[in-house]
């Protein structure tokens, strides 16, 4: 086949039938989180996540669940990380959000499923959070939280 009938057909798909390649997995929370959900725990500087500051977000029960640490989480429970690259929490680089998806502390990622967002997109990551939230943090619901 010659490039300008491939070339042609590329146009053709993509101009009037609008195909296009799959965008991956739609993040599992509201990018506006910060603008919509309350804050739960204010900008500081992150141990468990080196080089950042970091502000989270829930919303509704969960927000009451965090702030007065009961645990387990109910099914559903999406904490979202808001994190920065400076100590006043204003140049935003990613969030990361967990969402609970099992009571069963021994569900793989402690019932939790875990997810990065850069650019609006989702980035594979899970396997970091999983590894440090449920050993360290097993007795808070894998939730590490601090105040």
């Amino acid at each position: 086949m010659n490039q300008g009938v491939v070339t042609t057909a590329f146009i053709f798909c993509v101009a009037l039938v609008g195909c296009e390649t799959d965008p991956g997995p739609s993040p599992f929370f509201p990018l506006d989180a910060p603008a919509v959900w309350s804050e739960v725990r204010t900008c500081r500087n992150s141990i468990e996540h080196p080089g950042m500051n970091v502000r989270v977000f829930a919303e509704g029960a969960t927000k009451q669940a965090y702030l007065g640490k009961v645990y387990p989480f109910a099914l559903g429970a999406t904490l979202v990380k808001a994190e920065y690259a400076d100590s006043h929490c204003a140049e935003f680089v990613q969030f990361t959000a967990m969402r609970k998806v099992s009571i069963a502390a021994a569900a793989a990622g402690g019932g939790w499923a875990w997810q990065t967002v850069k650019g609006g997109q989702v980035v594979p990551n899970a396997t970091a959070c999983i590894g440090c939230h449920v050993s360290s943090c097993a007795d808070k619901d894998s939730t590490c939280v601090e105040f």
